[in-house]
């Protein structure tokens, strides 16, 4: 199972597209217009001298976020992926590439720590949390954000029966493995007291071809071979899918989202 995890999440995130293509898919098409990285931001209570670890950083997007706010402190992103540790470091940040579940820093190195959407990735999330522990300082605050395992059920549905129809396996949703469900019990082991907040909101299609994007941005990390007429085959029968049960719908596809941000301080 840990070895399935890595690999599916390197397949994943070799390129920033497909992790681009669901953000802009949130702020295109949510219901209601949530700034994440507000949200976020705020949640941190930034001063703007703080010493700052973006975990799982991915492009780097929200280190850009802060340094554009004025941060004057120290800017760190860290990533397992190559390919996302050269973009963070093309934006003028210290940038590694390393596993949360060892990180390489000093004990008490961080005022700050920013885990966002990504320890679901993660084999052992608790012993990533301890990590966090270790190296935030003891006055420090870690923010955690991730889904709910009943987030936009119809794309699930959609992409379930995708797979039923080449007839390969389900799809276990990664965000299950850490999610709105189940986060307190790894914060509880982990040593960190939390506050949580829950944003209730929706994607709204009224054309099937947003719905179809996302999916199709899904496909690298799913367990089926990575083969170019393959993704074709499966793009079209997304298409033609997820028009016909748009249509059924009336026309407007609403698919609800619930997302959850954690503030921990150590116990």
């Amino acid at each position: 199972m840990p070895e399935q995890i890595a690999d599916d999440v390197v397949r994943q995130y070799t390129s920033a597209d497909p992790l681009v293509v669901r953000m802009r898919t949130h702020q295109l098409y949510g219901e209601r217009k949530v700034d994440l990285d507000e949200v976020c931001y705020a949640a941190l209570e930034l001063s703007g001298d703080e010493a700052l670890l973006d975990a799982g950083c991915g492009p780097g997007r929200f280190l850009d976020y802060i340094g554009a706010r004025g941060h004057r402190g120290r800017l760190v992103g860290l990533d397992q992926s190559a390919a996302m540790v050269a973009e963070v470091a093309a934006l003028g940040f210290e940038a590694f590439q390393g596993d949360v579940q060892r990180l390489p820093f000093e004990d008490a190195t961080f005022d700050r720590i920013a885990a966002r959407h990504m320890l679901y990735h993660v084999p052992d999330i608790t012993l990533a949390l301890r990590e966090f522990r270790r190296v935030l300082k003891p006055a420090g605050r870690l923010l955690v954000t991730t889904n709910s395992a009943n987030s936009m059920p119809a794309i699930t549905s959609l992409i379930q029966d995708m797979l039923a129809s080449i007839d390969y396996p389900a799809w276990e949703r990664p965000d299950a493995r850490f999610c709105i469900e189940n986060a307190a019990g790894f914060f509880a082991d982990a040593g960190f007291a939390i506050d949580e907040r829950v944003i209730n909101n929706a994607l709204v299609f009224d054309a099937p071809e947003p719905p179809v994007a996302y999916c199709v941005s899904t496909l690298p990390a799913l367990d089926i071979p990575q083969d170019p007429a393959l993704y074709a085959e499966l793009e079209r029968w997304l298409l033609d899918e997820a028009t016909r049960r748009l249509a059924e719908l009336g026309g407007v596809w609403r698919d609800p989202t619930y997302a959850g941000v954690y503030v921990g301080s150590r116990r």
